[in-house]
């Protein structure tokens, strides 16, 4: 019969090691069916599974209440690809906390694949941004780019950001590097809006361009609080990293990342559902049409399959090479 009491940080493999946590780690190997069981165990990973699993579980209801009330038709495909977006980031996530106990190769395929979903949500999130809210074409010397153009260019950095995160995996390589990586990628994707509030205000309108809300402003703000408190948790490990040994099971900054996050994933799913009427109410009043908005299954779900293919292909190639490699593998 296998031993699955917790262990010590000094009891598992180097790359399950989390910073200043000291116990709570389930032994490795494990079988899928203990990792099951541990979601109701106190593990340093229980909290971890359920502050991305229960915001799961809210927002796919969400999601079939936004896919009941709304038709499938190209003004709604932004605001459905953002809730997918995110009803997949936040379910491997969990997942990943779950069963990354599994074996040492199970740990770098789950949390490569989660910060794959990470990117992918940070692709449904620009989508949603780009067409509902804050278009490159509103202002200043980007104002003559197409959309096409600016979506390619962020398939092409996303590329970069996951043979960033999956070099990031690796022992040689800091975790920081990861959080650098997402935090850039979330300053691209918000600066439109940056630009937009802050040098031209939200109820500039111009030939390209249509009003905004002070409330998306708002919420907007909001969004970026949340994320950077996330963040801060995030890389400083507080408090276990003053207070070793006390925050293991329950108080961890990962789980207060995990909270922050969540948070900010519902502020944006009201941010594009408010975006969305707003549209609609232009529309219905006559003062643009909907070919104005150009939204089309190209730039939609073309971009996020397109961007989930290239992202996927690399973690399979990372996780391949990693699995022949002897010095990933248990003895």
């Amino acid at each position: 019969m296998a031993n699955y009491e917790l262990q010590r940080i000094s009891d598992v493999p180097q790359c399950l090691h989390m910073p200043y946590i000291q116990s709570g780690y389930r032994p490795t190997p494990c079988s899928v069916k203990y990792c099951i069981r541990s979601m109701f165990l106190w593990t340093n990973e229980t909290l971890n599974f359920w502050t991305h699993f229960v915001p799961f579980l809210l927002m796919a209801r969400k999601t079939w209440i936004v896919l009941d009330n709304n038709q499938w038709e190209p003004i709604n495909y932004p605001l459905f690809i953002y809730l997918f977006g995110a009803c997949f980031v936040l379910l491997l996530s969990s997942m990943a906390h779950l069963f990354n106990a599994c074996s040492t190769w199970c740990y770098h395929c789950w949390f490569s694949s989660d910060f794959g979903a990470v990117l992918m949500y940070g692709v449904t999130f620009q989508s949603a941004i780009e067409h509902y809210v804050c278009p490159v074409r509103c202002f200043g010397i980007v104002q003559d780019q197409t959309r096409e153009v600016y979506l390619q260019m962020s398939m092409y950095y996303c590329t970069v950001q996951i043979i960033s995160a999956c070099l990031g995996y690796l022992p040689n390589f800091s975790k920081l590097f990861r959080c650098f990586m997402y935090f850039f990628g979330m300053v691209i994707i918000c600066t439109p809006c940056f630009v937009r509030y802050y040098l031209y205000g939200t109820q500039n309108e111009t030939s390209q361009c249509w009003k905004i809300g002070q409330e998306l402003a708002n919420m907007f703000y909001l969004h970026c609080v949340l994320i950077c408190v996330g963040l801060i948790f995030y890389a400083s490990k507080f408090p276990e990293r003053v207070f070793q040994g006390t925050f293991d099971i329950v108080g961890s900054s990962h789980q207060f990342f995990h909270i922050f996050v969540a948070f900010a994933m519902f502020v944006d799913a009201a941010i594009f559902e408010t975006a969305l009427q707003q549209t609609k109410n232009l529309i219905e009043d006559g003062v643009i049409s909907e070919d104005y908005f150009e939204i089309s299954w190209k730039t939609t779900f073309g971009h996020t399959i397109t961007s989930v293919c290239i992202t996927y292909f690399i973690v399979a190639v990372f996780n391949f090479v990693i699995n022949y490699d002897k010095k990933y593998k248990l003895e």
